[in-house]
């Protein structure tokens, strides 16, 4: 029987090798034409990527690493969600997450979350957080 990880303390850009607080990672137009947007902080061995979503009004932002096998999710460049649109998925192990909080619904990590990353939104501007 497997029970429900709790929700991982989000990390901020700042964290992963990236700008401070109120830097301008994007604006809400970058997101608008795409799937996902995926930015890259630190480098070499210390580099780690974060995507970023638009859905249903809010703007979503995670790690790119399924608590699995610590791979990144996706494949193809931007390629986050399932065939239907509705769920995250691992392409790695089939995996699928909620959008909403990175909630791992089915597949091999199943209870635990995507790790989420801190942001703000001013007005299109979209910040680390």
């Amino acid at each position: 029987m497997w029970r429900r990880a709790a929700s991982p303390r989000p990390v901020s850009v700042a964290e992963l090798g990236g700008p401070p607080a109120g830097t301008k990672l994007a604006s809400l137009a970058d997101l608008e034409s795409r799937e996902a947007l995926v930015l890259t902080f630190g480098q070499g061995r210390e580099a780690r990527e974060v995507f970023l979503m638009a859905r249903q009004g809010e703007v979503v932002a995670y790690l790119n690493d399924c608590p699995h096998r610590h791979l990144p999710l996706n494949f193809h460049p931007e390629k986050f969600l399932d065939p239907a649109g509705t769920r995250l998925l691992c392409t790695n192990h089939l995996a699928l997450f909620r959008i909403g909080d990175g909630f791992c619904e089915e597949g091999p990590c199943r209870g635990h979350f995507l790790t989420p990353v801190t942001l703000r939104i001013e007005g299109d501007a979209i910040l680390a957080g």
